[in-house]
């Protein structure tokens, strides 16, 4: 009496298998030139766009604490502006 896997497979088959990657996704290519450079623009446009956010956030709460308020907002952004 042998033993088998629960799965029916012989453990000592020798022919290989084809592995499927679960998640259905190609495996990557290398990248190239013209994905860098897209990546490069959305990293940039990203980070403009979190800037514009923290602004707009400063500007509302500056504007709901005053002139001391507004003084502080306006040397964080400048210093957040600043990179």
């Amino acid at each position: 009496m042998s033993t088998q896997p629960i799965s029916g497979r012989d453990p000592n088959d020798e022919r290989a298998e084809e592995v499927k990657d679960p998640t259905g996704v190609p495996p990557v290519a290398p990248p190239d030139e013209e994905a860098s450079e897209a990546l490069r623009n959305f990293r940039r446009r990203n980070r403009e766009r979190k800037r514009q956010i923290v602004r707009s956030f400063v500007s509302g709460a500056a504007f709901a604490a005053g002139k001391e308020g507004f003084e502080l907002a306006k040397q964080f952004i400048e210093h957040m502006t600043q990179n």
